[in-house]
């Protein structure tokens, strides 16, 4: 019994050792089939990385290609109106030299006022209005010009001038006054004993300022013309005449009164005729 029993020990033994190595042999297979697909995986794989590659360069050498037919027609644009816009500036330059010209002929009206005041014409270019309001503004322009100088001045009335008083007050008769004059307005030392006197005569015309002040200057024969001696006792030290225009100024009085007055004329006038100085105190 026990040998039977030892016997059938060994051969469960042995059967199960086998079962055992056929167990272990065969899980080794099943592990080693997995290996051959991942293999072929990557092989499979690989070839299309690489044909990927190529595929893309037709398109690139195509898409060259086409963009150069737009760049020349782009090139050929641009050159007309590169020439366009050099033929203009031709223009300019035949435009600014006409206009030289057309200025050069503006100072020829320049001359016209010089010969209007030198008396022989019309009004002073300089002087309007009446003789009593520029009269004021003269008096009031070379007082000032006297008191800055440190000098005395006279203190005056201005008053107009008529013709029945024209002979005392301006050196012409009344015929002369009615027949050249159109006013007249005086500026005379308030006190009598003061020989100082500024008369402004609107003649006519030019013309007849100009006998106006010969009259006055006593160059016309026959005529007395201004008085500088009616003060009593007192002189002026000089007496002058001047026209301007169709304006004549008398001013008898002291030599720095008398130069200030020409002054401020001859700027209110803008310009002034010869100046008469038909009296000078000696002495």
């Amino acid at each position: 019994m026990k040998t039977s029993r030892m016997i059938s020990i060994v051969l469960a033994l042995t059967l199960l050792c086998s079962i055992s190595a056929c167990v272990g042999s065969g899980g080794s297979g099943v592990e080693e089939e997995p290996v051959p697909p991942s293999d072929s995986i990557t092989d499979e794989q690989t070839p299309p990385a690489e044909s990927g590659t190529p595929s893309p360069a037709p398109p690139t050498d195509s898409g060259t290609d086409t963009p150069a037919p737009p760049t020349d027609s782009v090139t050929d644009d641009p050159a007309p109106p590169t020439d366009s816009v050099t033929d203009p500036p031709e223009s300019p330059p035949d435009t600014i030299t006409t206009s030289p010209p057309t200025d050069s002929a503006k100072p020829s009206p320049t001359p016209t006022p010089p010969t209007d005041s030198g008396g022989g014409g019309g009004s002073s270019p300089g002087l309007s209005g009446s003789t009593a309001d520029i009269l004021g503004k003269l008096v009031t322009e070379v007082t000032a010009k006297v008191q800055a100088a440190g000098e005395f001045m006279y203190m005056s009335m201005t008053t107009p001038v008529s013709a029945e008083l024209s002979q005392n007050t301006a050196g012409l008769s009344e015929a002369d006054f009615n027949s050249l004059v159109t006013e007249a307005s005086s500026s005379m030392a308030a006190i009598g004993s003061q020989a100082h006197q500024i008369v402004l005569i609107k003649a006519k015309d030019g013309s007849s300022a100009g006998d106006v002040k010969k009259i006055i200057a006593g160059r016309v024969s026959g005529k007395d013309g201004y008085d500088s001696q009616k003060w009593i006792c007192v002189w002026p030290e000089i007496s002058i005449v001047v026209e301007s225009g169709s304006y004549v100024l008398l001013a008898a009085s002291r030599n720095d009164i008398v130069d200030a007055v020409l002054e401020v004329f001859k700027e209110m006038a803008g310009s002034v005729g010869d100046v008469d100085v038909f009296y000078e105190h000696i002495g």
